[in-house]
This record gives structure tokens, C-alpha cells and sequence, in this order.
């Protein structure tokens, strides 16, 4: 979700130059995650461990750190038995805490560091069915709607994450305020997003979910009736032969089925 680099950084010549060892490791880390080739992701690895030892810079590190927590929970979802599954999201748990822990309060390399582990955590609930970590997880997703600025291009993303880390510990507490909070989270970012986004049927597919959810636990016509309707809206946007498309419309059938028995 957010950007890796600082703004004004440029890659300089030298083997260990801080700068060109974050970029080269962004790169690789770019490639590696938008391919299933398991050499690209081991040499981005490679490359953001080595940035881990290399950059003098604290902050710096921090980013290196996230790097190496992204890769390997990339490196997870790859295969490999149920071991290399938990070994690999214990080693990006450990990756994002230590860059948690170097990341200047506030900075934008908090911002990454905090996004990267809390997204951890959450696989860790999805894939090892570990719910411990799920409250931390909310907290940071809180943490960092809280501190973003409103017109930050990554809050509608972050209330995104927020909403999903709720309806998680929702499911696991069935502590009816998460989901609450989670509507009105996902209300918020269907506000702010405009419908010429790329994340316009995202945040309304976000939001029909959260109100479903809600809506297993108290039957409502108005609200079923809120989500069918944000459910239209966001076929409206995905255009025929989208790779989410068939989910959305069988989402939206489901709702309608339910709204024939209230």
C-alpha cells in the first residue's frame, strides 16, 4: 500500500551505497512479487537482507526490514507444506518487528513497517488459524487511519485494512462494536473514493461485506437493502471478464435470495 522509496531518493553508483541497495532490493521486490518465477523472490530476498546490513541509516533499515516481511509471507502463500508455511510467516513476523521497532514514530517508514507486519498477522490468522495476534493487528490499523492525514492518497486504502482486520476479530470475539466499526470504516472510505478510482467497486464491495456481516446478527431491511445496492454499483464498474467480477455477482445473488426471505 505504501510507497517503499522516499520522495527525492536517487539510486547513486556503488556496490553498497544505501540508495542504489534500496532500490536494486525494491526492484527485485517489485518483480519478484508480480511473478511466480521462486528466483526472483529469493534474489529480492537476497537483496533486502543485504540492505538490512549494509544501510547505516536506521530508517533506511526499517525499509529493508519491510521489504524482507513482504517477501516472505509472499514466500509463504507459494506452497510448501504446512512447516515452511508457518516457518515462513514466523520469519516475516519477525522481519516486520524489527523493522516496527527501527521506524521513526510517525515517518512513512513507520507507515510501512506497521501496514506490513499487521498484514502478517492477519495471514497468520487466515492460513494458521492463529488468532493471538489479531487485536495487534487491529490496533495498528487503527494506529495508522489515526495518523494519516485525511487527504493522504493512502487513507482510503488504510480504512480498507482497518475494515477487514474488524470483521476478522468480529468473527473471532463476536464483539458486536468490531462490527460496527467496521460499517462505519467502510462508509468512510466509499466517501472519500471517487468514481474514477480503481478502488471505486473495491471499497464498495468492502463495505456490502462489512453490512452482510452485520446483518447475520441483526436483521435489517435498510441495511440489506444499503448493500445490494453498493453491490450494483460496483458491477456497474467492473467491466465484463474481470477477474472479480464472478465473485461480486455471486455475493450480490446471495443477498438477493436474502432479501427475498425478509
Amino acid at each position: 500500500m505504501f510507497k517503499w522509496l522516499r520522495r527525492g531518493r536517487a539510486a547513486r553508483p556503488g556496490a553498497t551505497d544505501p540508495a542504489r541497495l534500496l532500490a536494486n532490493a525494491d526492484t527485485l521486490r517489485l518483480v519478484a512479487t508480480r511473478s511466480a518465477d521462486p528466483q526472483s523472490l529469493q534474489l529480492a530476498i537476497v537483496a533486502a537482507d543485504l540492505a538490512t546490513k549494509e544501510c547505516p541509516d536506521p530508517a533506511d533499515q526499517a525499509v529493508a526490514w519491510s521489504m524482507l516481511c513482504v517477501l516472505h509471507r509472499e514466500a509463504a502463500t507459494r506452497g510448501g507444506g504446512q512447516g515452511a508455511l508457518q516457518s515462513r510467516l514466523d520469519t516475516a513476523e519477525q522481519a516486520g518487528r524489527r523493522g516496527l521497532d527501527l521506524a521513526p514514530d510517525g515517518s512513512q517508514e513507520w507507515f510501512r513497517c506497521a501496514s506490513a507486519l499487521a498484514t502478517v498477522l492477519l495471514e497468520r490468522h487466515l492460513r494458521l488459524g492463529d488468532s493471538t495476534a489479531l487485536p495487534e493487528a487491529v490496533e495498528l490499523n487503527r494506529r495508522i487511519v489515526a495518523e494519516l492525514d485525511l487527504d493522504s492518497p493512502e487513507y482510503p486504502g488504510a480504512l480498507g485494512n482497518l475494515t477487514n482486520a474488524l470483521k476478522l476479530l468480529y468473527g473471532v470475539t463476536r464483539d458486536p462494536a468490531l462490527i460496527e466499526e467496521a460499517v462505519v470504516t467502510a462508509r468512510e472510505a466509499v466517501e472519500l473514493v471517487r468514481p474514477d478510482s480503481p478502488h471505486y467497486a473495491n471499497v464498495r464491495v468492502n463495505l456490502a461485506s462489512a453490512i452482510a456481516v452485520q446483518l447475520s446478527r441483526t436483521p435489517s431491511r435498510a441495511l440489506l437493502d444499503e448493500a445490494r445496492g453498493h453491490l450494483r454499483t460496483a458491477l456497474a464498474a467492473l467491466p465484463p471478464g474481470h477477474p472479480h467480477r464472478a465473485t461480486v455477482e455471486a455475493f450480490a445473488a446471495q443477498l438477493e435470495r436474502g432479501a427475498n426471505l425478509l
